[in-house]
């Protein structure tokens, strides 16, 4: 049986969100990529497949999706984002999930080093959030927010290590960038300049 791919978009306030669907419910969205936008599952999240092709959505460690009723639309750090002066980076570290990349967007790939240099490098970074390590013969990939068309695939053969901060974020909560009001506000603004 041959799988047809529909894409339909919803389309809110000058935010784009596409979806993925198919007239198959056991079909691997994972292989779907698109050039542009979030992916099948969302930013920051990756899609993941089990053996007869059924696909969910998932978040890497120490993120959250932004609606947990709702995996598809992404997810969120559940810490503060790394200070770009000097000495950042002490109060991160990182954790590491295999077979998982971002690969439509690479930020920044560094000629072939050894996986310490590799996350050393991106731990430096303020603005990485995922460092991806291949082999030492291949690029060490730097991936920055927001990261797209995530997946985990068991012939990926990648290392991806994910920074997170190591200070207690127990009271930390990401606001959503489409909140209530910002909303508001950028209503207001374009009233007023109207």
């Amino acid at each position: 049986m041959k799988t047809a791919w529909n894409r339909s978009s919803i389309v809110t306030e000058s935010l784009r969100t596409y979806f993925w669907t198919t007239n198959n419910a056991g079909s691997d969205i994972c292989n779907k990529m698109l050039d542009y936008g979030s992916g099948s599952c969302g930013f920051n999240s990756y899609s993941t497949s089990d053996s007869v092709g059924r696909s969910n959505c998932e978040c890497p460690p120490y993120y959250s999706f932004i609606d947990p009723t709702i995996k598809f639309k992404g997810c969120k750090p559940d810490f503060a984002a790394q200070s770009c002066k000097q000495g950042g980076e002490t109060s991160f570290s990182f954790t590491q999930i295999n077979n998982v990349d971002w690969p439509l967007y690479v930020a920044e790939q560094l000629s072939p080093m050894n996986e310490a240099d590799c996350t050393d490098n991106c731990l430096k970074d303020c603005f990485c959030l995922v460092a991806i390590y291949h082999n030492k013969n291949m690029p060490c990939c730097k991936k920055k927010f927001s990261l797209s068309n995530g997946r985990m695939q068991s012939n990926l053969n990648r290392k991806a290590f994910i920074k997170y901060s190591t200070v207690n974020n127990s009271t930390f909560t990401v606001p959503h960038p489409y909140s209530i009001e910002e909303k508001i506000g950028w209503r207001t603004l374009v009233f007023v300049i109207s």
